[in-house]
């Protein structure tokens, strides 16, 4: 019997049974997991993701079924959305993040920006944000949210307060994403998809408006898909997300910077930073060292990840 083939290739897209992947010469092919796979990953929502590099065998024309999944050099998980006993791989592979937020329509608050943070912090991702639609802003409403967006500049953050229309700041974003894997991130309605049909039109994603009734986004992508948006840059386009839960993070105050600086002035070197005397961080946020924010946050994660505390 001749041995099949073995072929390697990245997976860009996720179409809920099937995956399609593309070969360094740029060929495409549809491919499905072995049904021993599903049977031996009940902890896991997905066994492979967006950015994996896979090597696989073609069945039947362009129908592949996987192989092997390389290894990883790093992969973005989360709680799954209906079952808290599961995981969700979201992408693997990734060079950078950026975190799409909106001040309104729909609103992100603050600690759902300190959970993405930390948590691509903790997996040593480089992360820019944008505050996006900021061209639905009254002046006062604008002026609130550049005391927001001061808190991430004076951490070092990279931030972008634009609109899609925005055709300079267009360019500028374009610039900081060639020749890398950029996860997109954020809620629904925030103008992830809307975004990228800004830097690369001819990709024409599937835009919707957010509910009038709630002021939140409607689901527009459902799978989520490696984008090209130019020669060697490619984006990651995911679902939206209503709540991020990440997986565990241990020692979380070393993945919130300004945290970590000042835990090295508490009294106790195992400090959580909660209710311990003598406490360098505590007494850093009534000095307002430590924005409250940002401390409210990590303690709100401290204490939902038990596995931490």
């Amino acid at each position: 019997m001749e041995k099949k083939k073995k072929i390697e290739g990245k997976i860009i897209k996720n179409l809920g049974k099937t995956y399609e992947i593309i070969t360094p010469n740029e060929e495409l092919y549809h491919a499905v997991l072995p049904g021993k796979w599903r049977m031996c990953h009940n902890n896991l929502k997905n066994i492979v993701a967006i950015g994996d590099m896979v090597t696989f065998h073609v069945e039947k024309d362009t129908t592949a079924v996987i192989q092997t999944i390389l290894p990883r050099k790093n992969c973005i998980i989360r709680q799954a959305t209906y079952n808290k006993h599961q995981q969700q791989i979201l992408a693997s592979n990734i060079d950078q993040a950026l975190l799409i937020v909106s001040y309104l329509y729909p609103f992100t608050s603050l600690g759902f920006i300190d959970r993405i943070l930390a948590y691509m912090n903790f997996k040593d991702i480089e992360t820019k944000i944008i505050y996006n639609k900021v061209d639905l802003l009254s002046p006062k409403k604008n002026m609130e949210m550049q005391k927001s967006i001061k808190i991430y500049q004076n951490l070092g953050y990279d931030i972008f307060d634009m609109h899609i229309y925005h055709k300079n700041k267009i360019v500028l974003l374009s610039d900081k994403l060639k020749n890398k894997t950029t996860l997109l991130i954020g809620h629904s309605g925030v103008g992830k998809s809307s975004l990228i049909n800004a830097l690369q039109p001819s990709l024409q994603r599937k835009t919707n408006s957010i509910s009038k009734k709630f002021h939140v986004g409607k689901h527009t992508t459902t799978y989520a898909a490696m984008l090209k948006i130019e020669k060697n840059t490619f984006v990651v386009d995911t679902p939206g997300i209503k709540n991020f839960i990440p997986d565990s993070i241990d020692q979380l105050d070393h993945y919130f910077v300004e945290i970590k600086e000042h835990s090295t002035k508490c009294y106790y070197k195992n400090c959580k930073h909660i209710q311990e005397p003598q406490c360098a961080v505590r007494s850093a946020v009534k000095e307002n060292k430590i924005a409250f924010t940002r401390y409210q946050s990590y303690c709100n994660i401290l204490c939902r990840n038990k596995k931490i505390i």
